[in-house]
């Protein structure tokens, strides 16, 4: 299983990360984009909840990007 999500959409999709979280870990947590990796692309948004949305972002490819989750206390 490859363990980085590739994510190829057009404006107003959305990608559900918690769907990637392994079945050990704690639901309900608080996912973050970690700034030791490159940013998410202009146009594009995670939720808290993990839920990456692309708005109005311009077409290209970022690579690196380091997705952070914090299970609940």
């Amino acid at each position: 299983m490859n363990p980085w999500p590739y994510f190829q959409a057009g404006s107003g999709a959305t990608f559900d990360l918690s769907t990637t979280l392994p079945g050990s870990v704690v639901k309900g947590g608080t996912f973050g984009v970690s700034s030791s990796g490159p940013a998410l692309p202009t146009g594009m948004t995670l939720s808290p909840a993990g839920i990456l949305a692309v708005g109005n972002a311009n077409v290209g490819q970022t690579v690196g990007v380091i997705f952070t989750y914090l299970e609940p206390a």
